[in-house]
């Protein structure tokens, strides 16, 4: 990638590891606890079964606990990358659907425009950390612990090369959109009318990923998920997902 990249300033990410290892306060794989969230009671029909995988993944993402024991089943088949990459995405999509407005009834509207300004630059950073963390380790000094969507970044996530080649090919043109505006005598925090398109487009392109990874955990590995004797011990009606 290119240097330019290396003027983002970068945006500390919450680590949702963190966030769910802390969950394991209340045993994950508690009867009580499990039935109550999964709802297992819940009878499947093979007919719905792709709809039902995806309802409960979407109880595991809502619910801390199972969560955390989502994550170690992931870890232990070597795909942890999916959920965090999925978890990291929707924060920087929270971010991105954050207004950027500031103004009151006594702001100016410089300081909205700087505001903006500052709101996308950080967006621009987090985009940046997403897509290859390492990008900014040496410039920022603080090793960020993932990435996914660069070849060989750190936890490189399995998706069509299309896709990938897609994305390359659009963080180019905002390094070189990037390096325009410096050579032109702009600030490093500059964002023109063309970057904020351009990471728009980004967003959309995450948005793409994000979806085809919330599909294979939904198609793959929560079906494998509900039939581990950790789950499956807890009510047959999910042994038979």
């Amino acid at each position: 990638m290119n240097d330019s990249a290396s003027s983002v300033k970068a945006t500390p990410r919450t680590s949702h590891s963190a966030d769910d290892a802390s969950a394991k306060g209340t045993p994950p794989g508690s009867r009580a606890g499990v039935k109550e969230t999964l709802r297992i009671d819940m009878p499947l029909a093979n007919d719905h079964a792709k709809d039902s995988h995806t309802a409960r993944l979407k109880q595991i993402m809502d619910e801390p606990a199972l969560r955390s024991l989502f994550r170690e089943f992931l870890r232990d088949m070597f795909c942890e990358e999916n959920l965090s990459f999925w978890l990291d995405c929707q924060d920087f999509k929270k971010k991105f659907n954050t207004t950027s407005s500031t103004h009151t009834p006594g702001t100016a509207a410089r300081n909205g425009v700087q505001a903006m300004e500052k709101h996308q630059s950080e967006l621009l950073a987090m985009a940046y950390v997403v897509y290859n963390s390492e990008l900014l380790c040496d410039v920022f000094e603080c090793p960020l612990s993932t990435a996914y969507l660069a070849p060989a970044s750190p936890a490189e996530l399995n998706i069509e090369h299309s896709v990938r080649a897609e994305l390359i090919h659009h963080v180019n043109a905002m390094n070189a959109e990037k390096e325009a505006i410096l050579a032109k005598g702009g600030n490093e925090g500059q964002i023109s009318p063309t970057l904020a398109t351009q990471l728009q487009t980004l967003v959309r392109l995450y948005e793409k990923i994000q979806s085809y990874i919330y599909r294979l955990m939904a198609t793959d590995s929560v079906p494998k998920f509900c039939k581990t004797e950790r789950v499956s011990r807890t009510s047959s009606s999910w042994s038979r997902c």
